[in-house]
């Protein structure tokens, strides 16, 4: 599920375009392994990203893997961040359900 607030300031829509350009498939490639990459890819297929929505700044999802995890995207100094509630990334990991929240988001229209 997709939510856009309806008004935000002009500086929050530039930012969501700049994160909107940094979730493409070549981006998000670059920052994890080939088989995390791929597992992300896998979650999107099978419709494991819920409540997606962007807001202030940040990107927020759940996704559904063994458990529910909370996943924020967002930008600092024009670099993707993120974030996870699994164990890969509080190892410092790039985890495979950040790669699917990214290229769900890289995707959406405007």
């Amino acid at each position: 599920m997709w939510h856009k607030p309806e008004q935000r300031p002009q500086n929050d829509c530039m930012t969501e375009k700049l994160l909107h350009r940094l979730c493409n498939p070549n981006q998000l490639r670059r920052m994890t392994r080939q088989s995390t990459f791929e597992r992300g890819t896998d979650y999107v297929q099978n419709g494991r990203v819920m409540a997606m929505e962007y807001a202030n700044g940040v990107l927020t999802a759940e996704v559904r893997g063994t458990q529910c995890y909370q996943i924020k995207l967002w930008i600092r100094s024009g670099a993707l961040q993120a974030s996870c509630t699994c164990l890969s990334a509080a190892e410092g990991a790039f985890c495979k359900h950040c790669v699917a929240v990214g290229l769900l988001f890289g995707r959406n229209d405007f």
